[in-house]
């Protein structure tokens, strides 16, 4: 034992001290689960404790009973997992529980090796499989995009063919937050711990879980859509954290979920084997005119400006697509298609419009 009673044998001293706290009558309730379970928590520990000390991660904290709560199951503690084709229900046998149903969200493609039963805030239970799955990659194509990331859009694509699209931001967050400030302020008002004050909880974290499942789904979809269709695909480094830093954009910048969409955009790749192209934090893309290489100051709310230097108006996000072609040294590409998709085309819902260098008489 360390000097502050923590086991530094690893794995197997945890394991040694696990077992003697089972048979203290103060600790009798851990006999009524399986020791699977209990197994995986430790190594969780000692995973937690390994990354600390090697210096990828900060301390170790006690996991709170009000958050996410997990549990995992290695193949030794379930069996019998039963799933019909199409089926709306399945059933698992765990380990001192019995058998147990689950709503079935698709067809397990081989017998899985683990699982892990998740239950959210909101009260609402999972069971997530971990199975062998070989995904074959999609057809080659000769197609490449740009993607800027963004808090007005959610992400905004000029490809080679000089085709643009733009993905909605649904601001999941945003939409619904005089909602949960009028839930908190009538919670801060009840008695903490008492029923009324447990049954708003409960709409709380069903809010927050709707406003989390809102941005989710956002960012899945386009982030396979964006893999699927484009062989080639080049995003901008951001540094989140900085940007997290300044006041007046903290909520909507956390609100777009940008890292968590770079991230899903890095996966589909992998998955579907797609090249992923990553350009430098420090290249101007937004502020350089995509025409004549210009660099200007753009403020924040002008979505639309004018260059002073040739004249060209630009779409504030497409321009900062095109932009990113030059940095990842594939401008050739765009060129050759003859496209200048960074113009501006007036819309019904265009936008503040700005000419940035050009005096306003």
């Amino acid at each position: 034992m360390s000097s502050k009673g923590f086991p530094t044998g690893g794995y197997q001293a945890l394991s040694a001290v696990l077992t003697q706290v089972k048979h203290d009558p103060d600790y009798a309730f851990l006999n009524e689960v399986s020791c699977v379970p209990l197994q995986q928590e430790v190594r969780r520990v000692e995973a937690a404790y390994k990354r600390f000390f090697g210096g990828e991660g900060g301390k170790p904290k006690y996991h709170g009973r009000h958050g996410s709560q997990s549990v995992e199951y290695t193949r030794s503690a379930f069996r019998n997992v039963e799933q019909a084709v199409n089926a709306r229900w399945g059933f698992v046998t765990l380990a001192k529980l019995g058998r147990t149903r689950f709503r079935s969200s698709r067809t397990l493609p081989s017998d899985p090796s683990s699982l892990t039963v998740i239950r959210d805030p909101d009260g609402t239970w999972h069971v997530s499989f971990v199975v062998k799955e070989k995904i074959e990659p999609l057809s080659a194509n000769n197609r490449i995009a740009a993607v800027d990331v963004g808090c007005r859009r959610l992400a905004s694509m000029v490809t080679s063919d000089g085709s643009r699209l733009l993905f909605d931001n649904p601001k999941a967050y945003a939409t619904r937050e005089r909602r949960l400030a009028r839930l908190q302020a009538k919670q801060a008002r009840m008695m903490k711990g008492s029923d009324k004050w447990v049954r708003c909880q409960h709409r709380i974290s069903s809010l927050h879980a709707r406003i989390r499942h809102t941005r989710m789904d956002a960012i899945a979809k386009t982030a396979s859509l964006i893999a699927r269709e484009n062989q080639t695909v080049i995003v901008e480094t951001l540094d989140v954290k900085s940007m997290l830093a300044n006041g007046p954009a903290r909520k909507p910048v956390a609100d777009a979920a940008m890292s968590m969409l770079l991230r899903l955009i890095g996966e589909q790749c992998d998955k579907h084997g797609r090249t992923l192209v990553k350009t430098s934090a420090d290249y101007p893309s937004t502020r350089r005119c995509s025409n004549c290489g210009r660099l200007a100051d753009i403020p924040l709310n002008i979505t639309v400006w004018q260059c002073a230097e040739c004249g060209v108006i630009l779409d504030r996000d497409f321009n900062a697509c095109v932009n990113l072609f030059d940095a990842a040294g594939l401008a050739e590409s765009l060129n050759a298609q003859d496209a200048s998709p960074a113009r501006w085309e007036p819309t019904e819902h265009s936008g503040k419009t700005g000419c940035v260098g050009i005096p306003v008489l």
